[in-house]
């Protein structure tokens, strides 16, 4: 039987080559406030078995793309890995949010609101009396910074 990363885990392939600096910068600051925040389960001591062949698995740090220090485990005999649970998703959330999510407009008083996201809200441990900043780049696009 196979866990849910299962599927996935047999498309992974090891690549070399940069990316875009946005994306790398996201994973960057996730990368320092993961180290920040206490997991649940404590999955770096674990023993994980390979569900091909059931041999223990090797912890190992993954490059997918433009991600690095995807933490993982692989099977030295068979070659079939997982990837941590944390560090996958949150790598899947920032490569569709780097291709923008489309949001409405809303008006408070006589200004607009921008609503963010409740994904990057929660990407980036925000909450209501956060001061971010606006920079306009172009004439088609702004920045907020947090």
């Amino acid at each position: 039987m196979e866990d849910s990363t299962g599927s996935i885990n047999k498309k992974i392939s090891r690549r070399k080559g940069g990316g875009d600096m946005e994306s790398n910068s996201l994973w960057n600051q996730y990368l320092q406030k993961r180290e920040k925040i206490k997991m649940k389960k404590d999955s770096n001591t674990a023993i994980y078995y390979c569900l091909e062949c059931g041999k223990p698995m090797k912890k190992t740090i993954f490059k997918i793309g433009e991600f690095n220090s995807i933490r993982g485990w692989e099977c030295k005999d068979c070659g079939d890995t997982t990837l941590h649970q944390n560090d996958a998703s949150i790598a899947l959330l920032i490569n569709k949010l780097k291709h923008g999510k489309e949001i409405k407009l809303g008006e408070l008083g006589g200004a607009l609101i921008v609503r963010i996201p409740k994904e990057v809200v929660d990407l980036y441990h925000l909450k209501k009396g956060n001061n971010v900043t606006i920079k306009v780049r172009d004439a088609n696009r702004i920045e907020l910074e947090v």
